[in-house]
């Protein structure tokens, strides 16, 4: 008798936790928001929050809805991704109507039925914004539905929404960077989302969820610029990659784009890209690289103007990697990564994270420019007045040896005539 009550407890608990975790899924990751959403409506302000967060999250939910019509996954993780699309709505729609209220001086109304690309995800209307997801989820399940027997196309829908889910703090970190700022954005936000890829992680590997959802909460990208002087200036650039990989990892490539600027004296604006290769000797299961960002300059920068023609994007499937480092090493001006230095420890195990650590310092170092005139004058006047001076005192001394000694005769003509 006492065996059965135990079987019946342990049932219960198991399934009060199973409960808990499925109500976690659902709503856990609308949660996050919540301060977001309060921080906009108590500032009246949206500019710290990119509405690029939300494009991700809809396109990564509205795949994962036609994913689960090919290959049908937990009736939870379903529902989180419609909770998740109602909630990324509600965010855009606060969102415009914060800006479209704080506008001084109203701007052209700029809607998806105008089709301008530039302007794409701009839009000052939140209809323009339903209807794109509404077309596009549509269309989405138009293809899945001619196609819903193919394999391979079924995966693939199911990769590409967590491959996008797990870039969603993409968009944040490009919008922070390109402000200088991270205010109006939520730390509490952050930091739900560490705590929810956690928990993702460990329920779907419980779960036995389907292996696309899994690489969603196993691969992440953590980016972050430090100020380690406290002088408002970045001094470097952090980024760890952690994953869980099958087989040891025996080489290193890295390919890393930045947008450099120089603002002062010289302006220079390029987009522009260093690569790192490496091959270990060992298996290993953490490596770590640092090295310094310099500026490599062919010639001299000009005192004029901007410096731009290399201020374009380059599209990488363009190209093979020889022709990238081909392109980059014929610039007049690039950049590399010098002084680096690479350390690893040993081991390996497939239980275990493999992480890459990298930290590239934005290191202090000489420009080489062609002055223009007046800035020539300010710094040189005294040279030029020294030597002018030493030219006309010999000068001075030459002429009055020539004049007393009588090289040269000499009259004397009044200014009158004498009477």
């Amino acid at each position: 008798m006492g065996d059965i009550f135990e079987g019946y407890e342990e049932l219960s608990i198991t399934k009060l936790a199973s409960y808990v975790a499925s109500g976690a899924m659902i709503f856990g990751g609308v949660v996050p928001y919540i301060p977001q959403y309060r921080e906009i409506k108590r500032k009246e302000d949206s500019e710290g929050f990119s509405l690029y967060v939300c494009l991700a999250l809809l396109i990564a939910n509205t795949l994962r809805i036609l994913f689960w019509f090919g290959k049908h996954f937990e009736t939870p993780l379903l529902l989180q991704s419609i909770l998740m699309n109602i909630t990324m709505l509600v965010m855009i729609k606060l969102c415009i109507s914060v800006k479209n209220k704080n506008q001084i001086i109203k701007a052209k109304e700029r809607v998806f039925t105008d089709l301008d690309i530039k302007f794409f995800w701009q839009w000052t209307d939140f209809q323009s914004y339903l209807d794109f997801i509404l077309l596009f989820g549509a269309v989405g399940a138009v293809i899945t539905y001619l196609f819903v027997d193919v394999l391979i196309f079924v995966e693939m829908v199911g990769l590409l929404a967590v491959l996008t889910e797990a870039m969603l703090g993409v968009p944040q970190l490009l919008h922070n960077f390109r402000n200088q700022s991270t205010d109006g954005m939520s730390i509490t936000m952050v930091a739900m989302w560490t705590m929810g890829d956690t928990f993702k992680t460990c329920y779907f590997i419980a779960r036995e969820a389907p292996v696309q959802f899994g690489i969603c909460g196993a691969l992440q990208v953590m980016v972050k610029e430090f100020d380690y002087n406290n002088d408002g200036l970045n001094d470097a650039l952090k980024f760890e990659l952690c994953f869980f990989a099958k087989i040891p990892i025996n080489s290193v490539r890295l390919l890393l784009f930045f947008n450099y600027e120089l603002r002062e004296r010289n302006k220079l604006a390029m987009e522009t890209m260093a690569a790192l290769q490496y091959t270990i000797p060992t298996n290993v299961q953490r490596i770590s690289i640092v090295g310094d960002l310099r500026l490599d300059q062919k010639i001299l920068l000009h005192n004029q103007g901007i410096h731009d023609i290399y201020n374009y994007s380059t599209d990488i499937n363009d190209f093979t990697l020889f022709e990238l480092l081909t392109e980059n090493a014929r610039r007049k001006f690039a950049i590399q990564i010098a002084n680096d230095k690479l350390t690893w420890e040993r081991g390996f195990s497939v239980e275990k994270e493999t992480v890459v650590q990298t930290e590239i310092f934005y290191s202090e170092e000489m420009i080489h420019y062609r002055p223009g005139l007046w800035e020539e004058l300010k710094w040189t006047w005294i040279q030029y007045f020294a030597i002018f001076f030493l030219f006309a005192s010999i000068g001075k001394y030459i002429i009055k040896i020539i004049f007393v000694k009588g090289y040269v005769r000499s009259y004397v003509i009044p200014p009158w005539k004498e009477k």
